[in-house]
C-alpha cells in the first residue's frame, strides 16, 4: 500500500530529469543483465506516464524490461532481487516482477538530483498543484513476453497515438491530485483495463472481415 496523497506535475517540467535518469537505468541494466542466460536479449524501455508527451504524471521513471523466455525472466529475476529492493506493493508472478530501482541494494541510488519548484498546470492551463520536483524515483518492471502483463508497451503506445484518451488519462489525474494515493491506483487500473479493452475491441472490429479474427 502507498500511503498520503498522489500529487501530479507535466511531463515536460521534469523531462530532461526523467531522460537522465533512464539513461543512467538502462546503462546499468545493460550491464547487469548479460551475466544472466539469455536476458542479455533483453528490450529496455521507457514506459509510464513520464514516456508520454504532454500527460501529467507523479513524476517517477518506469522502466520496462521485457525477456523473451521464462529460462531468462527466472533469471534476470534473480540478478535484479540481487540488486534492487522488490516492490512489496506490486503483484509478483511467474511472468512479471516489479522492483524499486531507486534503493539499489548493495549501490549507490540512481536518480537525479532536487530540481526547482515548479507550477502544476493542466492541460487547458487549469492549476493542478504547486510542488518540487523530486530526484526522479526509478520503478522497474520485469515482464515475459506474452504472459498477461505484457502490456505496458501497448498501453504507452495507445497514449502517444490518441490524444483523447491521454486527455481524458490526464483528467483523472487532475481528479485525484491531493487525494488518497490507493484508491487513485483502483481508479487508475480501471481506466487504463477500459482503454485497453476498448482499443482491442475497435482493432478487432475494424479486421472483423476476417471471421478469424473472432477472438472472444
Amino acid at each position: 500500500m502507498e500511503d498520503g496523497a498522489v500529487n501530479f506535475v507535466r511531463e515536460i517540467e521534469i523531462r530532461q530529469s526523467v531522460c537522465a535518469a533512464f539513461d543512467e537505468m538502462r546503462a546499468l541494466l545493460e550491464e547487469l543483465l548479460p551475466r544472466t542466460t539469455g536476458a542479455a536479449r533483453a528490450r529496455i524501455e521507457h514506459v509510464g506516464s513520464t514516456s508520454v508527451p504532454g500527460s501529467i504524471t507523479k513524476g517517477d521513471l518506469d522502466v520496462c524490461v521485457l525477456v523473451v523466455e521464462a529460462r531468462a525472466f527466472a533469471a534476470a529475476d534473480g540478478v535484479l532481487a540481487g540488486r534492487f529492493r522488490r516492490n512489496a506493493g506490486s503483484d509478483r508472478s511467474g511472468s512479471f516482477a516489479s522492483f524499486i530501482g531507486d534503493d539499489a541494494v548493495g549501490g549507490d541510488a540512481v536518480g537525479v538530483g532536487r530540481g526547482p519548484a515548479v507550477k502544476v498546470d493542466g492541460v487547458g492551463g487549469d492549476v493542478v498543484g504547486v510542488g518540487r520536483v523530486p530526484a526522479v524515483g526509478v520503478g522497474i518492471q520485469l515482464v515475459l513476453c506474452g504472459g498477461p502483463e505484457d502490456d505496458f508497451l501497448r498501453w504507452r503506445d495507445l497514449l502517444r497515438r490518441a490524444p483523447q484518451v491521454l486527455e481524458a488519462y490526464n483528467d483523472l489525474k487532475r481528479q485525484w491530485h491531493g487525494r488518497p494515493h490507493d484508491e487513485y491506483r483502483r481508479a487508475k487500473s480501471r481506466f487504463i483495463e477500459d482503454a485497453l479493452s476498448s482499443a482491442s475491441g475497435a482493432a478487432s472490429g475494424a479486421a472483423s472481415a476476417s471471421p478469424a479474427d473472432d477472438r472472444g
